[in-house]
């Protein structure tokens, strides 16, 4: 998740995903949330994903 973000990023289509007063924006915060929260963060993360091409 995090090297598919950092592709993202170095296109200038950052992943963003914001949940409260939460903002996940940057490939090491991916990662983070990845590795703590597996079962919220990646389907998070595929929704954000899609945001960004659009």
């Amino acid at each position: 998740m995090a090297w598919d973000a950092a592709q993202h990023r170095a296109q200038g289509r950052d992943v963003v995903a914001t949940v409260g007063p939460i903002t996940v924006d940057r490939p090491e915060h991916w990662l983070i949330a990845c590795i703590v929260l597996w079962l919220i963060a990646f389907p998070m993360y595929l929704v954000a994903r899609k945001a960004s091409r659009d």
